[in-house]
């Protein structure tokens, strides 16, 4: 069964070679790689961002982490374990749909046409949030890119996960919920009755 493996140090001189092995033989595991600066200025971390770019079909994150301070190490922990739990294999809301889905976007869709009649006679504003995780390849916690399916009601009710595969297929999920939001947002501004006044840098850097 894979997992997520955790390297702290991640940019140092043993440990750059270790991540290298470590995707060579194991590209399955998700890999999170924690620095204390992540900018390509630290020529650590500039080393092992290139060193990545040998794998694309690897499931890696650089994170910050500095070691000498124990409430960033409480947060950053903290973090971990939630988007673990997060991207976990699907859990079914009360309404028998996909929680991913539902949460992020079904039932947001249905508060906005809920009380689109209820807008003062100047209209009102819509403002949808995204991610990157809707452009293929962007996010490195990606493993399967995202897509609407031809099914549509498997958006709701989504194929049973294989075991090794909770955390790929789970992000995947949140991915696919995003792409919905973002679909929204462009078809509804081809509406007549839809004036869309953000830029395209607006719509797409909406993380």
């Amino acid at each position: 069964m894979t997992g997520t493996i955790i390297i702290t140090g991640a940019n140092g001189s043993l440990a750059v070679p270790a991540v290298q092995c470590l995707l060579s033989n194991y590209p399955k595991y998700t890999t999170v790689l924690t620095v204390r600066n992540t900018l390509d200025a630290d020529v650590n971390t500039k080393k092992l961002r290139e060193t990545l770019k040998q794998y694309l079909d690897a499931d890696t994150s650089i994170r910050k982490l500095d070691l000498a301070d124990l409430s960033a190490v409480h947060d950053f922990a903290s973090t971990v374990a939630a988007e673990i739990a997060d991207v976990s294999d699907a859990d079914i809301t009360v309404d028998g749909y996909e929680k991913t889905f539902q949460v992020i976007h079904l039932a947001q869709a249905a508060l906005v046409l809920r009380l689109l009649g209820s807008f003062g006679s100047n209209g009102g504003r819509i403002v949808l949030f995204s991610s990157d995780a809707h452009w293929p390849r962007k996010n490195s916690l990606e493993k399967y890119p995202p897509a609407i399916p031809d099914d549509l009601k498997m958006l709701v009710k989504p194929a049973v996960d294989e075991p090794s595969d909770n955390f790929g297929r789970g992000f995947q999920r949140y991915a696919v919920s995003k792409l919905a939001d973002a679909s929204v947002g462009l078809v509804a501004g081809t509406d007549d009755g839809v004036h869309d006044d953000s830029t395209e840098e607006e719509f797409c850097a909406c993380d």
